[in-house]
């Protein structure tokens, strides 16, 4: 399998457009009225007026099947005979006519593949446009490799990954599985807003849930927005990227048979992904970087104090490798001076933070902590996990027990200028 990375990115159209025809009338079965813009590998028929976002599409698609390509491991030449109709319905009721959207298919709002044939209803933004042409794109080069379809998480998970994208038209350049900078930049997106509004409600599902999605879970919005971001989670973890990559590197099958072979590979440190999830789901924001939220945690070391723990300032959490015996109490003390942002100018800060600024309710850069664990059991609900203000020192109680990680309080999108590093020095709380 090639190398899974985030963002996939390439920047050069390498398949030329070979035909543009604006009035497609005299085409059997293509009504008066309707455009045809033809590609190598995506045909594009429309009854939206403007030529040259129809080409646009087509030209996005084509970029698009490298990144596929490359991903699943699918060299061009294989690729090369292949060729999808795409369906870009402005008034559905015309297409419903003519005859080219046929009754036999389900009712879909958004977009529907059947195998080489793929429809999408228009959208209030450019950018959902070409998002809704990317996923069923990916199903249908899904559907190329495999022969068939994967377990539902996986096939909308991966679509909607890929589909996440960002396009530079004037050169030919195409993202596909960012995380957006911010939602002007994916209007009529929402995946984050979702997540973060079922978390903090308690209506996040498990991780486990979102594996066990069916064939009519995605019915709902929601459920695009979780299998996103657990294929996002899983593609990338360390713990579970190579198991992710065995998945797409052999068959897949529409059942819960993927599924369970992936997660026999996975039994022995599906406790710790527990734990991982929960993290990343509570950071993952507009503008996120994914290399940095994505914690493995160490085996626990027998807790001997005094210690002495660095914390780098670019990273999201960072594991101590010490563990808290239930009921311990320890005092953090931090050192040191850093600097965060550097617009208009670096800001230098110690582990208090500023507080020019702040982040979920506490200063910009602060230490924080918290006390986690592997987590055994599976839960009814992700749950966001609590954290505990260090800044400068404090004294941290350990109820339940766990292992101490640590980070300053930024948005993970955010970290990348940051410059220095917190020495924090650790030692036991008479009783």
């Amino acid at each position: 399998m090639k190398t899974l990375i985030h963002p996939l990115c390439i920047s050069v159209l390498s398949c030329a457009l070979v035909a543009v025809r604006g009035n497609a009338q005299s085409e059997i079965g293509i009504p008066a009225g309707f455009h045809v813009i033809e590609g190598d590998h995506l045909r594009l028929i429309s009854d939206m007026p403007d030529q040259a976002e129809l080409s646009q599409l087509v030209q996005c698609f084509e970029v698009a099947m490298d990144h596929w390509g490359n991903l699943l491991d699918v060299p061009r030449q294989e690729a090369a005979g292949w060729k999808c109709t795409a369906y870009l319905m402005l008034d559905r009721k015309r297409f419903e006519q003519s005859g080219l959207l046929p009754d036999s298919l389900p009712l879909f709002p958004y977009g529907f593949q059947y195998g080489d044939r793929i429809w999408v209803t228009e959208q209030p933004s450019a950018y959902y446009r070409r998002h809704l042409l990317l996923h069923e794109g990916t199903h249908w080069f899904m559907w190329r490799k495999y022969g068939g379809m994967g377990p539902p998480w996986l096939m909308e998970g991966m679509a909607e990954w890929l589909a996440t994208h960002r396009w530079e038209a004037s050169e030919q350049r195409l993202e596909m599985g960012i995380i957006p900078r911010d939602k002007e930049e994916v209007p009529y997106w929402g995946r984050i807003k979702i997540i973060q509004d079922q978390l903090a409600e308690g209506l996040a599902p498990s991780l486990e849930d979102i594996l066990r999605y069916d064939g009519t879970a995605h019915q709902r919005v929601d459920a695009y927005a979780w299998s996103w971001a657990a294929v996002l989670f899983l593609s990338q973890h360390p713990d579970s990227r190579g198991a992710f990559r065995q998945m797409l590197g052999g068959s897949l099958k529409p059942d819960a048979t993927n599924t369970r072979a992936f997660f026999r590979r996975l039994h022995a440190r599906w406790p710790a992904l527990r734990t991982a999830w929960r993290l990343w789901i509570s950071d993952l924001d507009y503008g996120a970087d994914a290399s940095r939220m994505l914690l493995q945690l160490p085996d626990c070391k027998p807790l001997r104090l005094p210690a002495t723990v660095t914390i780098d300032v670019s990273q999201g959490w960072q594991a101590s490798g010490l563990c808290l015996p239930p009921g311990a109490r320890i005092r953090l003390t931090a050192e040191g001076r850093f600097t965060v942002a550097n617009e208009p100018r670096p800001w230098v800060c110690t582990a208090d933070g500023v507080t020019l600024e702040y982040y979920r309710g506490r200063p910009l850069g602060q230490l924080i902590a918290a006390i986690v664990a592997p987590q055994a059991q599976e839960s009814p609900h992700t749950e966001p996990v609590s954290t505990i203000a260090v800044g400068a020192g404090t004294v941290l109680p350990s109820a339940n027990g766990g292992q101490l990680i640590l980070r300053i309080n930024e948005a993970t999108g955010s970290l990348h200028d940051n410059r220095g590093t917190i020495t924090v020095r650790i030692n036991a709380v008479d009783r």
